[in-house]
């Protein structure tokens, strides 16, 4: 009987908001459900814009900024 696994793992491809359902047991042959909603927050830039020499280089955008154009 494994009572040390207390933990899973939820791997977005996209910001947004997303519902997981879930099954928990006791390990006595009780279960419990459950509906989890998680809510994704768009991904951060690395890195800004680099300015050098005089000319402004622009960072890479976002999935959402590249959209949005």
């Amino acid at each position: 009987m494994d009572t040390s696994n207390k933990v899973f793992t939820f791997e977005a491809s996209d910001a947004g908001e997303y519902f997981i359902s879930f099954v928990v047991s006791d390990h006595n042959g009780e279960l419990g459900a459950g509906l989890m909603k998680v809510n994704v927050a768009g991904f951060a830039k690395l890195w800004s814009d680099i300015y050098f020499n005089g000319q402004k280089w622009l960072g890479p955008l976002t999935v959402e900024e590249a959209l949005d154009k």
